[in-house]
């Protein structure tokens, strides 16, 4: 398990990330002169549709086992 960091440049600024290994995706153009510009980021939420993990994880009972969600609304198949 990693240990988190103090400090870091993260999401464009320091602060605490959080667990040293944070989501997030950046896509940067390159010009005919060298330039180099950030075209789109997205960090810790909105992630989704490049992270394909949540995708199982929204299918399963706990789903992304946020908010000690329930899964009282899955069928009980136990009696099956």
């Amino acid at each position: 398990m990693r240990s988190s960091v103090s400090k870091a440049y993260f999401n464009y600024t320091i602060r605490n990330p959080g667990p040293a290994d944070r989501e997030g995706q950046s896509v940067f153009y390159r010009d005919e002169r060298g330039a180099v510009f950030n075209t789109y980021s997205c960090y810790i939420r909105g992630n989704e549709l490049f992270n394909i993990n949540y995708h199982y994880l929204d299918i399963v009972p706990k789903g992304r086992d946020e908010n000690d969600q329930d899964p009282s609304g899955c069928a009980d198949m136990t009696s099956t």
